[in-house]
């Protein structure tokens, strides 16, 4: 996590104006929301696209000792994503304290689809 912020720090990312959404595509967030729906047995696209700073922390307690055998195990965790998945999480948390945002908005359609240039 302190890792990721002195990165953004170093390489000047900075914020020129208030960030009020940060909006995420790729395989952990979809991991995360894979694992939300098999814990509350319903279908990936029904779970809430939302993935709050604090849930993230939570799953990082979670996961951070386990083993990767015991992460092979998690319900809704691809199995190719879980030697990597703390690490994942723990990039994702120090992103969301570097500019300040209490939550992620997962979307399914990546910069391929122009919908995070359309917001920006």
């Amino acid at each position: 996590i302190e890792y990721t912020g002195n990165f953004l720090k170093d390489v000047e990312f900075s914020k020129s104006t208030e960030i009020t959404r940060c909006i995420v595509t790729g395989g952990s967030i979809v991991s995360i929301r894979s694992m939300v729906a098999a814990k509350s047995g319903i279908q990936l696209r029904e779970t809430s696209p939302c993935i709050l700073r604090s849930e993230l922390d939570v799953l990082l307690d979670t996961v951070a000792d386990m083993t990767l055998a015991e992460r092979h195990q998690i319900p809704g965790l691809p199995k190719a994503r879980a030697d990597i998945f703390p690490t994942a999480i723990a990039t994702l948390i120090g992103v969301a304290d570097h500019l300040a945002v209490s939550e992620f908005n997962h979307s399914f359609f990546n910069l391929r689809f122009g919908i995070a240039d359309e917001l920006l």
